[in-house]
C-alpha cells in the first residue's frame, strides 16, 4: 500500500468497475490505496479504479472467488 497525498472522504466517489464498465457512486472514508505495481505479475486483477484519481479501488483473484474493495459497498 502506499499513502494518498489526499485521502479518499465522503460520499459520492465515482468508482468504475473494470469487468462490468459500470461506475458505482461510493462511500468512502480511507488514507492509503494498493500500489499498482504490486499487483503485476501476481494471481491478483484490478477489478475497480476510482475515477477522480484512477487508484485501485477493488482487486480479485484469479483462480479463487475471493475479490475485495476499498469503499463501503
Amino acid at each position: 500500500t502506499e499513502k494518498l497525498l489526499f485521502g479518499h472522504r465522503g460520499m459520492n466517489h465515482p468508482v468504475l468497475n473494470l469487468a462490468t464498465d459500470e461506475v458505482y457512486l461510493t462511500s468512502q472514508n480511507h488514507s492509503y490505496a494498493v500500489n499498482t505495481a504490486s499487483v503485476a505479475d501476481t494471481d491478483l486483477e484490478i477489478l475497480m479504479v476510482a475515477l477522480n484519481d484512477r487508484t485501485i479501488e477493488g482487486i480479485k483473484h484469479k483462480t479463487y472467488p475471493a475479490f475485495t474493495v476499498q469503499f463501503h459497498p
